[in-house]
């Protein structure tokens, strides 16, 4: 009997791991003043994992929505960090009350209108796109090309349901680039956004996708280097890695 319990305790703890996950992936290439950093975004219903490579080395940030956890890996350093989801968005909301409360900011005021001017239409890639000019609040913002081919991409699927994880308080404010991507969903998915520095102090950051690709997430692609120093300021936090 006692033999009978701990193969299915194992089995049960096993089972706590999905073997594989149906997912996207989406690869960016982004010029930052003229220094590239390639960008694997992966989607999947539990899982969001951001890989960002660049020639002084590798970051990852792992979002375990299913077990409230962040993990941030530095592959330079050697080293991880883990925290909660739940923690994460709590101190963010906690922020964006203080703003308000404290009259900094009026979430009524500070929701941006945003216009798209189009200029005809491009090819970015594989992809026919529409190339947009982007105007905030009547001050040019950015350049988009969106390919209406990929409206009903998964991508903008997975999007649409972290967005709704965030508390109400935040909402009004998410960054304003993915209140773009989000008006810019009706239309198809950007492909390609060139910011528009407002002077010459900031840099000039140009974002194109190079390829979009159904990709299952494994066990092995959750995992970090067991030699990786953990640095992780809560007690008691999982040194054994992101799973």
């Amino acid at each position: 009997m006692r033999a009978f319990c701990f193969l299915m305790a194992l089995f049960l703890a096993g089972s706590l791991y999905p073997a594989e996950e149906a997912g996207w992936k989406v690869t960016e290439e982004v010029l930052v003043n003229g220094s590239k950093v390639i960008k694997h975004s992966h989607f999947s219903d539990h899982y969001i994992k951001v890989v960002n490579e660049a020639d002084t080395g590798s970051t990852e940030t792992i979002i375990d929505l299913q077990n409230d956890k962040i993990t941030l890996v530095n592959h330079f350093q050697k080293s991880f960090q883990v925290s909660k989801l739940s923690d994460y968005l709590k101190f963010a909301e906690g922020i964006a009350t203080g703003l308000k409360s404290g009259g900094y900011a009026n979430p009524e005021k500070i929701e941006p209108k945003i216009v798209f001017e189009k200029r005809g239409t491009d090819t970015v890639g594989p992809w026919q796109t529409v190339r947009s000019l982007v105007k905030v609040d009547g001050k040019e913002y950015a350049e988009i090309w969106v390919a209406p081919e990929l409206k009903n991409s998964p991508v903008l699927e997975y999007r649409k349901k972290y967005a709704a994880l965030l508390p109400e308080t935040l909402v009004k404010y998410r960054a304003l680039d993915e209140k773009i991507r989000e008006q810019a969903a009706a239309e198809g998915l950007i492909v390609r956004m060139i910011k528009i520095p407002l002077n010459k102090k900031l840099p000039k950051i140009d974002q194109k996708m190079v390829s979009l690709a159904p990709v299952a997430l494994t066990p092995a692609m959750l995992l970090i280097p067991k030699d990786y120093l953990d640095k992780t300021i809560t007690p008691g936090a999982n040194t054994t890695g992101a799973k």
